[in-house]
């Protein structure tokens, strides 16, 4: 189990919880959890094998590695106040490294 986090990832000005544990095969659970009306509520159940999690401007971005050399992938989650989850905003595929070039070396 990784440390929790603490962050506002839904903007009303408190911490919702954020914990990651592992899983089989490198694998993690990523669940986020915020108080709602004295009761916990869990607002995100996602797995994978995250290089790393980070918050930025208010929402979570999940980097993996993919089976392409030279790209991860990169989710973002952010709050939906009328569903009251974290939802999928963007998922896209990131360059890490300039691609081959397909050009003979002399």
């Amino acid at each position: 189990m990784l440390a929790p986090e603490y962050q506002d990832l839904t903007g009303d000005g408190k911490s919702e919880l954020i914990v990651g544990f592992g899983l089989e095969e490198s694998n993690m659970a990523l669940w986020v959890y915020r108080l709602d009306h004295g009761a916990v509520a869990r607002i995100l159940d996602t797995a994978g094998k995250p290089l790393f999690v980070e918050v930025a401007n208010g929402k979570l971005v999940v980097r993996e590695p993919m089976a392409i050399p030279g790209y991860e992938m990169r989710t973002v989650f952010s709050w939906d106040g009328r569903r009251q989850v974290m939802d999928l905003q963007t998922l896209d595929y990131v360059r890490t490294s300039p691609a081959a070039s397909t050009e003979p070396t002399p």
